[in-house]
């Protein structure tokens, strides 16, 4: 008996589980898109006004400035 409650609490659990990646994929896309676009945003602005063809890595370097959550990206302490 206590190996079929188990068995079903585990198959709840992953059914839970799949239930939840299924419900936050469409949001996890939506943010990757909107990502995207402000990328092009910034960079269609950083072309026009001449900024990128000049110094690329002070463009690149003024975007993380913006962007903490990108601050890893750059770190010579990543393993």
């Amino acid at each position: 008996m206590t190996g079929l409650v188990w068995c079903l609490l585990t198959t709840a659990a992953a059914l839970a589980a799949v239930a939840a990646a299924k419900l936050i994929r469409p949001h996890l896309a939506a943010c990757r898109a909107e990502r995207d676009r402000a990328a092009r945003a910034h960079l269609a602005r950083l072309r026009a006004e001449g900024e990128l063809a000049l110094d690329p890595e002070a463009a690149f370097l003024r975007t993380l400035a913006g962007h903490p959550e990108l601050h890893d990206l750059t770190s010579k302490d990543r393993t």
